[in-house]
């Protein structure tokens, strides 16, 4: 046991932080250039969330703006017998809340945040991206999780 209390190269949850334990993940240019990221762009494409049953949608730039206190998930899980992935809830003890995930791995990315501390609130399935392909298809994705921490990011 080393002079800081870690053994060998262990990671303790008392000085760890989310980026300590989770890779970045960055575009590369093959990905960014099927996006239509043109002069004006970010006031195309929108965020749509979810407030007491009622849809909000904001562009793109404007997203800072909303708040996530009281937001809710734009899809919800279900589940069957028959289903091929895990969904379920997992409770943070970083927000004292259930969180829903679909498969094992997203189970285990909130336990990885919850384990890491220094996050201030998650949000599943937060809201719906509509964006534009260079091609000029509009699209849209809904990512697994909005995660805020105390510094505003």
């Amino acid at each position: 046991m080393s002079l800081h209390g870690q053994v060998g190269c262990g990671l303790w949850s008392s000085s760890c932080a989310v980026g300590d334990v989770c890779d970045v993940f960055r575009l590369d240019d093959a990905d960014v250039d099927v996006l239509d990221m043109c002069e004006g762009w970010a006031g195309r494409w929108t965020a749509t969330w979810s407030f007491d049953r009622c849809e909000v949608s904001c562009p793109i730039r404007e997203i800072s703006g909303i708040p996530m206190r009281g937001a809710e998930p734009v899809r919800h899980f279900s589940w069957h017998p028959r289903q091929h992935h895990r969904p379920g809830l997992e409770v943070l003890a970083s927000t004292g809340r259930l969180h829903g995930f679909e498969s094992l791995e997203e189970r285990n990315f909130l336990r990885v945040l919850d384990f890491a501390g220094g996050i201030g609130d998650v949000l599943s399935q937060p809201f719906r991206i509509r964006f534009a392909t260079v091609g000029g298809r509009w699209l849209h994705h809904i990512p697994d999780y909005l995660v805020a921490v105390p510094d505003g990011r």
